[in-house]
């Protein structure tokens, strides 16, 4: 993002109130209209939806610098989406009301945003295409891929995921079950693609690319 524009954002939430989360709390739940835009300063937001039978379907994983949940706030959709801190999670809350005046008021923000949810709308159009037409391996290989390069942290061959993630995580994000992950997982490790370390995926991306290329 334009470090001009991160300054005018920074700017407008610095006069409303800081807020914190612990891992695993709810932050926003499908209980009522959004009253509240939240600019998260550290930590990750997952995005999620629950169907029918109970299963937790993952949308979307929010980093730094992200204000959510303002494209349900512009659409009116309210009723179905859980907001949840993956990890310790710090943010500044301000009223949806004055966030959309301020996104109205420059036309730098509101083309940052629009620039933003085209980034977040081909990542999906992606994920749809990757669930409809790839295998187990190939959909977590995917994600990984997508993981490591949205939130991964280079070392020397390898690339680290700052971002804690369970087997049922992976599954609720492409659609498979725990076991398939953890199956396609025990396959990475022998390959050398995929390796722990203090509970964070650490990913050899060049090999994970060979094998979505062969």
């Amino acid at each position: 993002m334009n470090s001009h524009i991160t300054e005018k954002i920074d700017k407008f939430f610095s006069q409303f109130f800081k807020v914190s989360f612990s891992k695993g709390e709810i932050i926003l739940r499908p209980d009522g209209k959004i009253k509240n835009i939240f600019l998260l300063k550290k930590g990750s937001v997952r995005m999620y939806v629950v169907s029918d039978d109970g299963q937790e379907v993952t949308l979307h994983i929010f980093r730094p610098g992200a204000y959510f949940p303002i494209m349900l706030s512009l659409s009116d959709q309210y009723d179905k989406h859980y907001f949840e801190a993956i990890d310790e999670v710090e943010a500044i809350k301000a009223p949806v009301e004055k966030v959309i005046e301020f996104i109205k008021s420059d036309t730098e923000v509101l083309f940052d945003l629009t620039t933003r949810f085209s980034y977040a709308i081909s990542g999906l159009t992606l994920r749809i295409e990757t669930m409809a037409f790839e295998d187990a391996y190939n959909r977590v290989a995917n994600l990984l891929l997508y993981l490591s390069q949205k939130f991964g942290e280079e070392t020397e061959d390898k690339t680290i995921i700052n971002i804690s993630l369970q087997h049922d995580d992976i599954a609720n994000w492409v659609g498979i079950r725990r076991e398939t992950v953890s199956r396609q997982f025990e396959k990475m490790h022998k390959e050398g693609i995929l390796e722990n370390n203090n509970k964070k995926l650490v990913i050899n991306v060049a090999k994970l690319k060979d094998t979505l290329n062969n």
